[in-house]
């Protein structure tokens, strides 16, 4: 899936081949209707994982007019961006998006048209601001996002993988499969590991930061707590601004890539997604607080995101109050009385 680094070469190719050139016509292939079937300049800009084409009429003297048509594209997965002579050469390549000129066309293609969206509108603001070219605000989408989850206690039985976590648009807007990979390998940290363990010390500075006044403002020292307390939050931008730099040569790139397609583990996540790394496959899973309620639960939700459904496996995961919390619950034909056994309590005449 084309991710950060490649979404926003894709905008500066376009800006930059297409700042001279007049389209007449921009289509669809799903949709008979044009988006705009009159002389037409194209910009493009991005905005983590999406692509934005702003479509400007041009007047009889090719003066730009303000009815602008705003068009935003994710391209899903495998998708891309190429220039052909023809329409019929755009449609045997799988393109879904077509900006017709006089003599070239732009499409925007993909293998997997069902996760190709677009649709004439803004960004979605749901996603995080871009953790590259909109540093501050994205840090503060963060340091907020953790303020209001600091006012309630969050139970341990909402076990959630750092590498699950890592593809939350709200607040990673841009990383998909191979970035977040990297970013777990150079930070040397486990795909599985809860991802509770890592916020825990942002976490105790939220909480200490909203006892102190009722109204919480970003400040400096805020960003400088969240880099240092959670360094997911800058590695992401670092792993965009590295990667941007050698997505042009596939060489580079794969030289670049020291952990995704080449690490000696993988295993699905709960989405379905590979995920390479390197370390134990069978991590034992770490339990901060002992003796926390519903631990065989939360030992059972882990084992499940591993894929674990083997017993003695799962008993592994669990920390030792668990197993034999476990081993009360289970029981054994030993330890269990049987009613009809002679001599029994409720048997004995």
């Amino acid at each position: 899936m084309p991710e950060h680094p490649e979404v926003h070469a894709f905008a500066r190719y376009i800006a930059n081949e297409c700042m001279d050139m007049t389209f007449l016509r921009a289509w669809d292939a799903c949709n008979p209707k044009p988006y705009l079937d009159t002389p037409f300049k194209v910009k493009a800009d991005a905005r983590g994982k999406q692509l934005r084409l702003r479509l400007t009429p041009l007047a009889k003297g090719d003066d730009e007019v303000n009815n602008e048509v705003s068009l935003i594209i994710s391209l899903g997965l495998l998708g891309y961006v190429d220039t052909f002579l023809t329409r019929e050469e755009a449609l045997r390549d799988d393109g879904l998006l077509f900006l017709e000129a006089e003599d070239a066309l732009l499409a925007f293609c993909t293998r997997s048209p069902e996760t190709f969206r677009v649709y004439v509108g803004e960004y979605d603001f749901t996603r995080s601001p871009d953790p590259v070219y909109d540093y501050e605000a994205y840090v503060e989408n963060f340091f907020t996002w953790m303020l209001q989850r600091s006012r309630r206690q969050i139970p341990r039985r909402t076990y959630l993988p750092v590498c699950r976590f890592l593809l939350e648009q709200r607040l990673f807007n841009g990383v998909g499969n191979y970035l977040r990979a990297e970013i777990l390998h150079r930070l040397k940290l486990h795909p599985f590991q809860d991802v509770a363990t890592i916020l825990r010390p942002l976490r105790s500075y939220c909480v200490r930061r909203r006892l102190e006044a009722k109204t919480v403002e970003f400040t400096p020292d805020d960003l400088l707590e969240v880099e240092t307390r959670c360094p997911l939050v800058p590695m992401v931008r670092k792993m965009c601004l590295e990667a941007a730099e050698v997505v042009h040569d596939p060489q580079a790139f794969g030289d670049w890539l020291q952990c995704y397609q080449k690490a000696p583990n993988s295993l699905l996540d709960s989405s379905g997604r590979k995920i390479w790394f390197y370390g134990d496959k069978e991590l034992h899973r770490h339990v901060i607080d002992e003796g926390e309620e519903d631990e065989t639960r939360m030992g059972r939700n882990y084992a499940s995101e591993l894929g674990v459904t083997n017993h003695s496996m799962l008993e592994r995961l669990l920390t030792p109050a668990a197993r034999f919390q476990n081993s009360l619950q289970r029981g054994t034909a030993a330890s269990r009385p049987d009613p009809n056994r002679e001599g029994h309590l409720h048997n004995t005449p």
